[in-house]
């Protein structure tokens, strides 16, 4: 093996107890699986652990999900993801590149997916980043264009028929090198065109998604749609900008406020926002599904003139506009996650 690919590994990896009884290509300083060396764990979930690795034959960084139970059903469901992931090509979606299983002995195997790395923060550190750092959230401008190119990712879920069920700041992840943003994770994600998890017709409807960014129709057992991932992206754009939910706390009574009350206007959480976001947002979210835009189609290109209006004016409308909602003057400084 060449000494240009030996990485350094987090030595939290080797007791990892989802890698016991493992002993794959394992050595004092590193870890292999499949043809990833694991270099160190980014995340974890109820479901699955997420780690940086480096592929040996392709000679680039990725991204490995590793499946931490293996039922019937666990296994089934990993699996759809993954090819979910595969059919939906586009640059705002984070690509799969491979999905295996590694075996570790006689009755046990470990299950795997290897995805593009993006180098960079999710929105939701980026969010918080801006707080600590700055005193304040996110400036209106940088955050409607993150929430652009999020929605110009699912609108090609969509045209697919799929719906992602899953939209938050933690699921958009900021690739620090140009600001892209990518969305991740279609763990919950349904397939409208007929959904091929076998069976789920015929369990009882249970609430599926993050508290606070679960669409109200979905509280009241109503099936998914495009326009519940809108509403989803409207409270992620609403907290990028504000740093609050638009119902308060989540606390027990949020989702009986998301259903019975109207959300608070995102110019009193965050008095700067421009009048054309905040009523962008404020669409998002509407209790009422026929008022917000169908599909992130519509929700991309409404951002897209958006963001185009604001960028258009004049010298001395543009420094006002920058005054406003806070735009970053240094390329840099505007896409960092530091």
């Amino acid at each position: 093996m060449s000494g240009a690919h030996v990485m350094a590994v987090d030595e939290k990896i080797h007791a990892d107890p989802i890698f016991y009884p493992m002993n794959i290509g394992r050595r004092r300083t590193r870890l292999l699986i499949g043809c990833v060396l694991l270099r160190k764990k980014l995340g974890e979930g109820g479901m699955c652990s997420v780690y940086l690795g480096h592929h040996m034959r392709l000679n680039i960084p990725v991204a490995v999900k590793i499946l931490k139970k293996h039922g019937i059903e666990e296994v089934r469901e990993f699996l759809r993801e993954a090819r979910l992931m595969a059919e939906l090509e586009h640059p705002n979606l984070v690509r799969v590149l491979d999905i295996n299983r590694e075996h570790v002995n006689f009755n046990s195997n470990i299950y795997y997916m290897v995805m593009e790395y993006v180098e960079g923060c999710t929105a939701f550190d980026m969010l918080h980043r801006f707080i600590r750092g700055k005193g304040h959230p996110i400036p209106a401008l940088k955050a409607i264009k993150m929430v652009c190119d999020a929605a110009e990712g699912l609108a090609a879920a969509h045209a697919r028929g799929i719906v992602h069920r899953d939209i938050k700041p933690e699921n958009l992840l900021v690739r620090v090198s140009d600001g892209t943003v990518k969305v991740a994770d279609l763990g919950l994600a349904v397939d409208l065109r007929g959904d091929i998890r076998a069976g789920e017709s015929d369990r009882p409807k249970a609430i599926v998604g993050t508290p606070g960014f679960v669409a109200p129709e979905l509280l009241v057992g109503e099936p998914p749609a495009p326009a519940s991932d809108v509403y989803s992206l409207g409270v992620t754009l609403y907290e990028l900008i504000s740093g609050v939910l638009p119902f308060g706390e989540a606390d027990d009574g949020y989702a009986a406020r998301q259903i019975y009350e109207e959300p608070r206007d995102l110019r009193a959480a965050a008095p700067a926002t421009p009048d054309l976001v905040a009523d962008f947002a404020m669409r998002c979210i509407s209790r009422d599904m026929s008022w917000r835009f169908a599909d992130c189609g519509g929700v991309a290109a409404a951002a897209r003139e958006i963001i185009a209006r604001i960028e258009a004016g004049s010298a001395a409308g543009r420094a006002a506009a920058a005054d406003a909602v806070g735009v970053e003057p240094e390329a840099a400084a505007l896409y960092s996650c530091a």
